[in-house]
Protein backbone atom coordinates (compact mmCIF):
# COMPACT_ATOMS: atom_id res chain seq x y z
CA UNK A 1 0.00 0.00 0.00
CA UNK A 2 1.02 3.53 -0.92
CA UNK A 3 1.70 5.41 2.44
CA UNK A 4 1.79 8.52 1.80
CA UNK A 5 -1.83 8.21 0.86
CA UNK A 6 -3.23 6.54 4.31
CA UNK A 7 -5.52 7.78 6.25
CA UNK A 8 -7.65 6.04 8.81
CA UNK A 9 -11.30 4.91 8.27
CA UNK A 10 -13.54 6.03 10.86
CA UNK A 11 -13.19 2.24 11.60
CA UNK A 12 -9.48 1.86 11.82
CA UNK A 13 -10.26 5.47 14.15
CA UNK A 14 -11.90 3.13 16.32
CA UNK A 15 -9.96 0.25 16.29
CA UNK A 16 -6.77 2.20 17.48
CA UNK A 17 -8.70 4.27 19.79
CA UNK A 18 -9.34 0.53 21.53
CA UNK A 19 -5.74 -0.07 21.72
CA UNK A 20 -3.74 2.82 21.98
CA UNK A 21 -1.61 3.22 24.81
CA UNK A 22 -2.52 -0.51 25.99
CA UNK A 23 0.92 -1.91 25.42
CA UNK A 24 4.77 -1.39 25.10
CA UNK A 25 6.49 -2.03 22.48
CA UNK A 26 10.25 -3.57 21.88
CA UNK A 27 11.93 -3.52 18.65
CA UNK A 28 13.48 -7.29 18.59
CA UNK A 29 16.66 -8.05 16.14
CA UNK A 30 17.08 -11.99 14.64
CA UNK A 31 19.24 -13.00 17.71
CA UNK A 32 16.66 -11.72 20.44
CA UNK A 33 13.75 -13.42 18.43
CA UNK A 34 16.02 -16.61 17.65
CA UNK A 35 16.43 -16.66 21.67
CA UNK A 36 13.01 -16.11 23.02
CA UNK A 37 10.96 -19.08 24.37
CA UNK A 38 8.11 -16.62 24.95
CA UNK A 39 8.21 -15.42 20.96
CA UNK A 40 8.19 -19.06 19.45
CA UNK A 41 5.68 -20.49 21.94
CA UNK A 42 3.15 -17.51 21.44
CA UNK A 43 4.20 -17.83 17.37
CA UNK A 44 3.27 -21.51 17.04
CA UNK A 45 0.59 -21.70 19.31
CA UNK A 46 -1.11 -19.01 17.53
CA UNK A 47 -0.94 -20.55 14.50
CA UNK A 48 -1.92 -23.61 15.64
CA UNK A 49 -4.99 -22.92 17.25
CA UNK A 50 -6.10 -20.28 14.69
CA UNK A 51 -5.00 -21.51 11.53
CA UNK A 52 -4.14 -25.29 12.29
CA UNK A 53 -0.78 -27.29 13.29
CA UNK A 54 0.69 -27.54 9.98
CA UNK A 55 0.62 -23.85 8.45
CA UNK A 56 3.23 -23.09 10.97
CA UNK A 57 5.43 -25.83 11.88
CA UNK A 58 8.83 -25.65 14.65
CA UNK A 59 10.94 -25.91 11.56
CA UNK A 60 9.35 -23.36 9.19
CA UNK A 61 9.94 -20.86 11.99
CA UNK A 62 13.31 -21.35 12.42
CA UNK A 63 13.62 -21.19 8.45
CA UNK A 64 11.98 -18.07 8.62
CA UNK A 65 14.29 -16.95 11.76
CA UNK A 66 17.27 -18.16 9.28
CA UNK A 67 16.54 -15.94 6.43
CA UNK A 68 19.17 -13.44 5.53
CA UNK A 69 16.28 -11.25 4.82
CA UNK A 70 16.17 -7.93 6.87
CA UNK A 71 14.14 -9.09 9.75
CA UNK A 72 13.04 -7.63 12.82
CA UNK A 73 10.18 -7.96 15.21
CA UNK A 74 7.86 -6.64 17.88
CA UNK A 75 6.98 -7.83 20.92
CA UNK A 76 3.93 -5.77 22.63
CA UNK A 77 3.14 -5.92 26.41
CA UNK A 78 0.35 -5.12 28.59
CA UNK A 79 1.46 -4.53 31.92
CA UNK A 80 4.91 -6.43 31.34
CA UNK A 81 2.96 -9.60 29.94
CA UNK A 82 3.85 -10.65 26.28
CA UNK A 83 1.07 -10.53 24.28
CA UNK A 84 1.77 -10.47 20.21
CA UNK A 85 4.50 -10.30 18.17
CA UNK A 86 4.75 -8.95 14.79
CA UNK A 87 7.39 -9.75 12.30
CA UNK A 88 8.54 -7.36 9.97
CA UNK A 89 11.01 -7.03 6.90
CA UNK A 90 12.18 -3.31 6.78
CA UNK A 91 14.72 -1.98 4.43
CA UNK A 92 14.97 1.47 2.43
CA UNK A 93 11.73 2.61 1.17
CA UNK A 94 9.74 -0.51 1.73
CA UNK A 95 8.73 -2.85 5.23
CA UNK A 96 6.68 -6.11 4.74
CA UNK A 97 4.17 -6.88 7.28
CA UNK A 98 5.02 -10.49 7.59
CA UNK A 99 3.42 -12.41 10.01
CA UNK A 100 1.56 -11.47 13.21
CA UNK A 101 0.21 -13.62 16.42
CA UNK A 102 -0.97 -12.98 19.46
CA UNK A 103 -2.38 -14.12 22.83
CA UNK A 104 -5.54 -16.16 21.95
CA UNK A 105 -7.76 -14.79 24.62
CA UNK A 106 -7.59 -11.30 22.48
CA UNK A 107 -9.28 -13.50 19.71
CA UNK A 108 -12.24 -11.53 18.38
CA UNK A 109 -10.85 -8.35 20.29
CA UNK A 110 -9.52 -6.65 16.80
CA UNK A 111 -5.88 -7.08 17.99
CA UNK A 112 -4.98 -8.42 14.73
CA UNK A 113 -6.09 -5.44 12.85
CA UNK A 114 -4.43 -2.73 15.83
CA UNK A 115 -1.20 -4.53 15.00
CA UNK A 116 -1.74 -3.92 11.16
CA UNK A 117 -2.65 -0.52 11.57
CA UNK A 118 0.00 0.30 14.64
CA UNK A 119 2.42 -1.11 11.32
CA UNK A 120 0.91 1.56 9.17
CA UNK A 121 2.09 4.07 11.62
CA UNK A 122 5.27 3.29 12.08
CA UNK A 123 6.67 2.63 8.43
CA UNK A 124 5.12 5.97 7.77
CA UNK A 125 6.79 7.29 11.14
CA UNK A 126 10.43 5.71 9.18
CA UNK A 127 9.63 7.95 6.31
CA UNK A 128 9.00 4.64 4.23
CA UNK A 129 6.93 5.06 0.94
CA UNK A 130 5.37 1.06 0.91
CA UNK A 131 3.91 -1.35 3.77
CA UNK A 132 3.08 -4.55 2.00
CA UNK A 133 0.42 -5.86 3.90
CA UNK A 134 0.61 -9.96 2.78
CA UNK A 135 -2.00 -11.55 0.69
CA UNK A 136 -5.73 -10.78 1.26
CA UNK A 137 -7.24 -13.66 -0.40
CA UNK A 138 -9.31 -15.90 1.84
CA UNK A 139 -11.57 -15.46 4.08
CA UNK A 140 -8.63 -14.79 6.75
CA UNK A 141 -7.32 -12.01 4.88
CA UNK A 142 -10.79 -10.05 3.88
CA UNK A 143 -9.96 -7.76 6.85
CA UNK A 144 -7.05 -6.27 4.96
CA UNK A 145 -9.97 -4.34 3.07
CA UNK A 146 -10.33 -2.24 5.64
CA UNK A 147 -6.76 -0.31 5.42
CA UNK A 148 -7.50 1.96 2.40
CA UNK A 149 -5.63 2.64 -0.33
CA UNK A 150 -4.72 -1.11 -0.34
CA UNK A 151 -3.25 -2.05 -3.67
CA UNK A 152 -2.75 -6.02 -4.46
CA UNK A 153 -0.65 -7.73 -6.98
CA UNK A 154 -3.01 -9.35 -9.73
CA UNK A 155 -0.13 -11.06 -11.19
CA UNK A 156 0.43 -8.79 -13.68
CA UNK A 157 1.12 -5.80 -11.75
CA UNK A 158 0.12 -3.52 -8.71
CA UNK A 159 -4.04 -3.27 -8.74
CA UNK A 160 -6.65 -0.98 -6.98
CA UNK A 161 -9.52 -2.32 -7.79
CA UNK A 162 -11.33 -3.14 -4.72
CA UNK A 163 -13.95 -4.70 -6.95
CA UNK A 164 -11.61 -7.12 -8.48
CA UNK A 165 -9.88 -7.87 -5.09
CA UNK A 166 -13.38 -8.86 -3.53
CA UNK A 167 -14.18 -10.66 -6.37
CA UNK A 168 -10.70 -12.93 -5.90
CA UNK A 169 -11.22 -12.93 -2.23
CA UNK A 170 -14.81 -14.85 -2.68
CA UNK A 171 -13.07 -17.04 -5.30
CA UNK A 172 -9.86 -18.43 -3.51
CA UNK A 173 -10.75 -22.11 -2.52
CA UNK A 174 -9.22 -21.66 1.18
Amino acid sequence: MPLTSFSPTSENRRILKKFDGKFTVEVLDRTALKESAAFKDCFLTYFADRHGQSVMTKERLEGILATTLPLRGLRYAENGVEVAYVLEIADGDFSHYWFSCYDMAYAGSSLGMWLMLDAVRRAQGEGREHLYLGTAYGDKGRYKMNITPLTFWDGDGWNADEKRLKRLISEDPK
